[in-house]
Order: structure tokens, then C-alpha cells, then sequence
């Protein structure tokens, strides 16, 4: 059922396990999301304490930092998503190759087994996490080459028959969704998409202030590391030249896998900023790198230019704070209260119904009620879809409530309609009058 998806399906495996060991509770379900997040957390702020005194320790200060004070992460760290726990695995994968930069990439150990166990982890939680995770593969791939490493490139093989795994399990799903099938926003021309996700980046997942602010530094330190440091500076001169090549690199991953992720989103017409979550690290080394080429020179200006990035995030955590979520608890409840098991339920498309939907519609309803997706805009066409039943539910999310109120208005004639609006959601318990199959009051 999951291959139909187009999403890998390491998160609801993990949520599978959550809901079998501590009850089915919404607590039990958002425990992954929520623990990935502080075990990323706690990771790097380790990180971070172990190299205090060290050269490095201002970008994995920054790292963590700005981590722990991302709006989208924090929002994240809290849905019943795959987006956190994909994070964790892309935020450790993205640190451990910037540290093998610093100790000199043809020197540093190629991947164990641990971190192929990361790169398959963030194949198998959502095919952007997957995308850099191939990211971070191909210089890797190119060394171990160079090296006539056999047994990494074996490891590093093993990534990718992970990822072509679940790419044969999900064909249908995933060519649906590459060619537009699942997507929502308008076609457009590539260069359009392209400063669409840029925008959407700089707007949603840092925030206009801290995106012109992290601009400037970036620009400031890519001048800086053209110049060798002064002598009386602390960092030597193989440290200053790890600082100029781990930015190029990370700037290098960041432009190419914001390029292809526009790519995929083009083809597909399907784009939300939560899909950009998982290059967040990558960006976040970029500013750690660009402050502590500035903190080298100038220690008061590097400390002031970190501090200033915490007012910078709160304007975006306020945001993710306001919107109020969808109601899917009672809306589905007033639905499932009056269906018996075998009864259809017809839900709006963009309801994830191998998941929150899935979740009170059945599992918290203790019926087995049939699933429908909506195909159809045109209100008038699923008049035919429902003139045979004596009874259904519907629900949606409230922007398909004018296609309710259509549906109504179209076929709505022998019919009594019980409705119930909550917040971004509805639900609706359609019943043919005289019919002799009317559900029972709840």
C-alpha cells in the first residue's frame, strides 16, 4: 500500500514502532519527529562543546544555533512528518563531510558502515533527503576511486541499491508525481520555478532578514578567504586553506542540490518549503564557515554578527506559530460517529490518507470505512460517483469547501446533509432521505 505513495517509508515504520510500544496516542505518533530533533540537537551542541577551544568550534556553535532556533525545524519538530527525522539524518551527514574536509579529504576515512546506515536512512524518509544524500555520495564515490578502495565503493554501492529498492517498489507513485500527476502549482517555465524555490527558500525557511544578513556575510568571508590570514592571527595557514575549501564545497552542494530539487519541482509541480528542510544544515555550515573566517580576524564582530541571528529567526518562528492546523480530530469524528463499517468517505485531494487521515478516519474510529480520493474538480461529475449510495461521509480541507458547497448545490436535492466546519477542515455525512440503510444517530 505504502509503494503507492510517492514518499519512501522509514517514517511511518518508525511511527509503526512509536504507536506499538507507547499506545495509539497522538503523543506516541509525533514522538519521532519530536526526538529526531533533539537527538540533532544534542548531537551537535556535543559537537559544538567538544571543539570549544578549537579553531572550528564557531561554525558548529553557528550550526547549532541556528538549528536550534529554526522556525521550520521547530514547526516540524512537532507534525506527524517525515521532514525532522529526514533533517537529522541529512544535518549529521552534511557535518561529517565538512569534517572530513578540515582534517584533509585524501587523508580523512572514507564511509563506514555507520554512515551508510545514515545515507540509506535518508533514502528511505523522502526522496529530497535521498537527493543529497547522492549528493554527498559522488565526491565520495570519486575518491574512493582514487584510492582503489574497494570495499568503501562496495559500502558506498550499497546506497544506492537501497534507493533503487524503494524507486522499483514506488515506480507508479513516483513517475505519477514526476510528470505533474500529483502536483498543484501551475506549469511553468524552468527559470520561473528555478526563483520560485529560491523564494520560497529565502522567505519560508530562513526569513528575508537572516537570508540578507547571511548573504552578507557569506560575501564578506569569500573575500576574506582569498587573503592568507595575518601572522599574529590563531588559525594556521592549512586551517585557513580547510576554512576557503570547505565553503566552496558546501556552497558547491547547496547551489547544485537547490538547482535539481528545482528540477524535480518542474517536473512535477509539486512545491512546498518543507521540501527545502533538508539542505537547512548544508546552508547552516555555509554561515558557520563565513563567521569563523570573520571570528579569526575580528573575535567582538563574529560573536556580534552570531548574536544578531537570533532576532533575525524569531520573526519566522512567530509565523510558523500562528497559523492555525487543521482540524482532521473533529471533523473526522463527526463523520466516523455516523458511518458504519463498509461505508465510503470521500476526501479531498491533498489529505494524505496513508497518514493523519488514515489515522482518524479508521485506526481512532474502530471501523473499517472505504477511502476515496476526489479525482474530479468539476462538482457535477461526482454526482455520478454517488447517486447509487444510500449514505457516505466527506471530508476536506477548507479550501475545497467551495467544492462542497458545488457538490450540494449539483446533487444535493434527496438528500439530508449533516455538516460541521472546523478550523482549515470539514466533514460532511450525506444521507438519501427514505432510504432504509440510514446510519444509526450517534
Amino acid at each position: 500500500m505504502k509503494a503507492a505513495d510517492q514518499s519512501p517509508p522509514l517514517f511511518e515504520l518508525a511511527g509503526k514502532l512509536a504507536t506499538t510500544v507507547f499506545g495509539d496516542s497522538e503523543a506516541a505518533l509525533r514522538l519521532t519527529s519530536a526526538l529526531a530533533s533533539v537527538i540533532l540537537l544534542l548531537w551537535l551542541g556535543w559537537r559544538a562543546w567538544r571543539s570549544r577551544n578549537g579553531p572550528f568550534g564557531m561554525v558548529y556553535l553557528t550550526v547549532f544555533v541556528l538549528t536550534a532556533f529554526s522556525g521550520l525545524q521547530i514547526f516540524y519538530a512537532q507534525e506527524v512528518r517525515a521532514y525532522a527525522l529526514g533533517t537529522l539524518f541529512t544535518g549529521i551527514l552534511a557535518v561529517l563531510f565538512w569534517e572530513r574536509i578540515m582534517a584533509g579529504w585524501h587523508s580523512a576515512p572514507l564511509l563506514g558502515w555507520g554512515e551508510i546506515a545514515l545515507c540509506i536512512a535518508a533514502c528511505w524518509t523522502h526522496y529530497d533527503a535521498l537527493l543529497l544524500a547522492g549528493l554527498l555520495m559522488v565526491p565520495y564515490a570519486r575518491e574512493g576511486w582514487y584510492r582503489k578502495n574497494w570495499m568503501a565503493l562496495v559500502r558506498m554501492g550499497m546506497v544506492a541499491v537501497a534507493a533503487a529498492l524503494w524507486l522499483a517498489l514506488s515506480h507508479r507513485g513516483f513517475q505519477l508525481a514526476l510528470h505533474g500527476g500529483a502536483g498543484w502549482v501551475p506549469k511553468m517555465r524552468f527559470g520561473a520555478m528555478l526563483q520560485l524555490v529560491f523564494k520560497n527558500f529565502a522567505q519560508f525557511a530562513l526569513g528575508y532578514g537572516l537570508t540578507a544578513w547571511l548573504a552578507v556575510l557569506l560575501l564578506v568571508a569569500i573575500v576574506l578567504s582569498l587573503y592568507k590570514p595575518p601572522r599574529n592571527i590563531k588559525i594556521i595557514a592549512a586551517g585557513h586553506n580547510s576554512l576557503r575549501i570547505g565553503l566552496t564545497s558546501t556552497i558547491a552542494i547547496g547551489l547544485t542540490y537547490m538547482l535539481l530539487v528545482s528540477w524535480m519541482a518542474y517536473k512535477s509541480r509539486i512545491i512546498n518549503v518543507r521540501h527545502l528542510i533538508f539542505i537547512l544544515p548544508v546552508v547552516y555550515l555555509m554561515a558557520g564557515l563565513s563567521l569563523t573566517l570573520l571570528w579569526q580576524r575580528w573575535r567582538w564582530f563574529g560573536w556580534a554578527a552570531l548574536i544578531i541571528m537570533l532576532p533575525l529567526q524569531w520573526p519566522l518562528i512567530w509565523f510558523y506559530m500562528q497559523p492555525v492546523k487543521e482540524d482532521w480530530r473533529d471533523a473526522s469524528a463527526f463523520v466516523t460517529q455516523r458511518l458504519h463499517d463498509g461505508d465510503l468517505v470521500l476526501v479531498s485531494p491533498m489529505i494524505d490518507t496513508e497518514g493523519a487521515s488514515r489515522y482518524y478516519l479508521l485506526r481512532r474510529s474502530h471501523k473499517a470505512l472505504q477511502l476515496r480520493v476526489i479525482r474530479e474538480t468539476d462538482a457535477s461529475k461526482v454526482c455520478s460517483q454517488i447517486k447509487a449510495l444510500p449514505h457516505f461521509g466527506l471530508v476536506g480541507v477548507g479550501a475545497w469547501l467551495p467544492f462542497a458547497d458545488a457538490l450540494a448545490k449539483n446533487c444535493g436535492a434527496g438528500w439530508q446533509i449533516e455538516r460541521t466546519v472546523v478550523p482549515n477542515a470539514f466533514g460532511q455525512v450525506w444521507v438519501r432521505l427514505h432510504s432504509n440503510t440510514n446510519p444509526s444517530p450517534p
